[in-house]
């Protein structure tokens, strides 16, 4: 729930990356563009750690909301800390793909880094881990 307020702030910040670079393309101030690119990437950053550490703090709250096992509060005590970590690197891809490179008119790239480290990388480590899981689980179920 934290996680996904975050992100959505982070998008806005990212489609918003996308507004002010391609006025600055369109306006022809290219140079002004290039500046602007790189302070949306500096902010990018500054705006993951942030989100970072709203998560880390709202972490405590989220999880003692539910009335659930201590192993089970463990578990989500690290996911927590795993997904805080990751949106500072869903923060900064966010504004570079989704801001900039839209932004400045290279869709096509976009499309392809997206396609890419979505079926290639994210489908693929899945799969794998999903068919071992699953085997794990009917060895130990057969075994017992």
């Amino acid at each position: 729930m934290v996680q996904q307020l975050s992100t959505v702030v982070i998008f806005g910040i990212a489609n918003a990356a996308g507004i002010i670079i391609g006025k600055s393309i369109g306006s022809g101030k290219i140079e002004r563009a290039k500046v602007e690119a790189k302070t949306l990437k500096y902010l990018s950053y500054v705006i993951g750690v942030i989100a970072c550490g709203v998560i880390l703090l709202l972490k405590n709250f989220v999880i003692n909301f539910y009335t659930i096992p201590p192993e089970t509060r463990a578990l989500a005590n690290e996911l927590m800390v795993t997904i805080a970590f990751i949106t500072i690197f869903v923060s900064v891809s966010s504004v570079t793909i989704v801001g900039i490179l839209r932004g400045g008119g290279d869709t096509r790239f976009c499309m392809f880094a997206e396609i890419i480290t979505l079926w290639c990388c994210n489908t693929a480590c899945t799969d794998r881990f999903t068919f071992k899981v699953a085997c794990t689980a009917c060895t130990d179920f057969d075994e017992k």
